[in-house]
């Protein structure tokens, strides 16, 4: 399988992509710091390749892309802490580049400072709502996507230990107060286009949703020592009741349900379908992957690689037609890899190199939703090696 990927075709693909800088910065969403319509996609491209191939310069080629990044963060820095579109954002790029802690640290510094002040202030408006929306909290825009990235990198780092434990006991202890009850949905409509208020449903994704809430406090709870056979007896018991809806659902984990305290309102309409979900690493069964290797414990390998692996042996061609890293199969690959069966494992990689392959160039860009991550994930996969830039979508620690 892999001895059939042309490296040099898909890195050209990648010098292609940077070749048409004018392309995107022409387009109505572009900015310096968007995931995917942005020079922060071309960095966290090729901090992917700098990992897969050290020696062939990509950090050095990464520089002007990162400067543009530093600058535009500089001038105008995010209002939300979070990983994908927030604050984290920035922390990690630039981490991912940094080579061990010898390059971009005082700028490194100075957002991680940032960091800490924003999810302060964050969490003053988090702590007094009844029902927090899911970009205050999730991993995308959020709390838990500040919590990843300090838990990931803090090591011996003083300030990023701070940081976490703050955000730690704010959102533990809105789970431990108010369970499922007090984290809604996106404010406006969430992402899988049901219109209805944030506090009437809660989004159950690992990207938007209750999913990434139980594994980062989970690996909170073990990283910061703190250990609380409470708190995690309360995740293990919101996982379980997650594993049994995905499995009578089809075996697909639902967008979202209603919050535990309404859900008597909400029997008698379909607009909380549970058959309703999506098998990708932002919402569905990918997730569940990503949270089995932040718990401390295999309890839940067994019943989270059945949900992983079923879906692909009923009809996978099915499930998305999607290929990107957020909706797609190249997130399925990155998330689920571990749990795959072999013959699983085949399909999937199968289905992003034969995707790949026949894309036609497109002006979709992007590292979560768009070409530059599918390419390198085809690359991944040639290498067998997911590299540590890519954590958010796998939940390994660093090396």
């Amino acid at each position: 399988m892999t001895s059939e990927i042309n490296k040099e075709i898909y890195i050209q693909l990648i010098e292609d992509s940077m070749q048409k800088q004018q392309d995107m910065e022409a387009s109505k969403n572009y900015h310096p710091l968007n995931i995917d319509c942005g020079e922060i996609a071309y960095c966290l491209t090729l901090a992917v390749l700098d990992h897969l191939y050290p020696d062939e310069g990509w950090d050095y080629r990464a520089a002007p892309y990162i400067n543009k990044v530093i600058q535009a963060y500089r001038q105008n820095p995010f209002v939300y802490p979070g990983l994908f579109s927030g604050q984290a954002l920035v922390c990690w790029c630039l981490r991912s580049l940094a080579h061990n802690g010898t390059r971009y640290q005082t700028a490194i510094h100075q957002v991680d400072e940032r960091l800490r002040k924003l999810t302060t202030e964050i969490i003053c408006q988090f702590d007094v709502l009844d029902v927090a929306p899911s970009q205050i909290y999730d991993i995308i825009s959020g709390l838990s996507g500040a919590l990843f990235y300090c838990l990931h990198y803090m090591n011996d780092d003083d300030l990023l230990q701070d940081t976490a434990k703050t955000i730690y006991t704010s959102l533990s202890r809105r789970f431990m107060k108010l369970g499922v009850d007090g984290f809604g949905s996106l404010s406006a409509a969430v992402s899988h286009q049901r219109e209805t208020a944030a506090d009437k449903v809660t989004d159950l994704g690992f990207a938007h949703g209750l999913l990434g809430v139980i594994g980062i406090l989970n690996l909170a709870n073990s990283k910061l020592d703190i250990n609380d056979p409470i708190l995690k007896y309360k995740c293990d018991t919101e996982l379980c009741r997650l594993l049994t809806r995905a499995k009578s659902c089809g075996n697909i984990l639902p967008y979202a349900s209603p919050r535990e305290s309404l859900k008597s309102s909400f029997k008698n309409t379909s607009m909380f379908d549970d058959s309703d979900g999506r098998y990708a690493w932002c919402y569905g069964n990918g997730g569940l992957a990503v949270v089995n290797n932040l718990l401390p414990d295999s309890s839940f390998q067994k019943p989270i690689s059945i949900l992983i692996n079923q879906p692909l042996q009923d009809n996978y061609k099915s499930l998305t037609d999607n290929d990107y890293i957020c909706h797609g199969w190249a997130g399925i690959y990155l998330s689920c890899h571990q749990f795959l069966s072999e013959d699983n494992l085949k399909k999937v990689q199968a289905q992003i190199i034969c995707r790949a392959r026949s894309k036609k160039p497109t002006q979709q860009y992007g590292f979560l939703d768009g070409e530059l991550g599918l390419v390198a994930t085809v690359l991944c996969i040639r290498e067998n090696n997911i590299p540590d830039p890519l954590f958010p979508f796998t939940g390994l620690p660093k090396a």
